[in-house]
C-alpha cells in the first residue's frame, strides 16, 4: 500500500501499477499520513522516506506505532543538514518549512 497527499503522484503510481500488472499486489491511496484510518496492527512495515517531518518525527512514530504488527518495523528518514554551508534560498525555505531541522 502506498499513500501520498499529492493526488498527481498517486495517479501516476496507479498508472504504473496497472502497466506493470501489479494491481493485485500494490494499492495507491490518496490520503494524509497524519490521519491514517487503518485498524491497529495492520502493517508489517511503515516506510516514510523524507516525509515524516510534515507531521513531526516523534509525532509520526507515536501515531504509526499502533498500526504496526507486534513484529513490525518503521523505516523512516529525517531531513537534515549535512553541512553548515548552504545557499541562502535553501536556508530560507527550510527555516520556513521545517525550523526544527
Amino acid at each position: 500500500m502506498a499513500l501520498d497527499f499529492h493526488r498527481p503522484f498517486v495517479d501516476a503510481l496507479q498508472r504504473k501499477i496497472k502497466a506493470l500488472g501489479l494491481t493485485q499486489r500494490v494499492t495507491a491511496l490518496h490520503g494524509d499520513m497524519g490521519n491514517l484510518q487503518f485498524e491497529p496492527q495492520t502493517f508489517d512495515v511503515i516506510w516514510s522516506e523524507g516525509a515524516v517531518y510534515n507531521i513531526g518525527f516523534k509525532a509520526g512514530l507515536e501515531m504509526w506505532k499502533p498500526l504496526l504488527k507486534k513484529t513490525g518495523y518503521a523505516a523512516v528518514t529525517e531531513v537534515a543538514w549535512l553541512r553548515s554551508e548552504a545557499p541562502d534560498n535553501l536556508k530560507a525555505f527550510w527555516n520556513a518549512e521545517y525550523p526544527q531541522m
